[in-house]
């Protein structure tokens, strides 16, 4: 294990503000030997998500996501929920 970056880009829109909203984030991380060339140190993957608030007291998020590449931590399928 050597020095890396790791990275995280996202972006939300709220189609309906303080009630629905959709987003996606790019997760990644590049090792510094062997930097944007492939190999287990890089890693990336891009995660898709919806936000639900029902109430002032109760939020849910469920989501998606997908690895773009092989290295190492990149998961082939992500799904979860958060109940708030």
């Amino acid at each position: 294990m050597g020095n890396e970056l790791v990275t995280n880009l996202g972006a939300k829109w709220n189609l309906w503000p303080d009630h629905f909203a959709m987003g996606s984030v790019v997760l990644a991380r590049f090792g510094m030997g062997n930097f944007l060339r492939g190999g287990a140190e890089n890693s990336s993957e891009i995660i898709n998500f919806v936000q639900l608030k029902y109430n002032d007291d109760i939020d849910w998020e469920v989501g998606l996501g997908k690895g773009l590449s092989q290295g190492y931590g990149t998961s082939e399928i992500r799904i979860f929920a958060n109940l708030r």
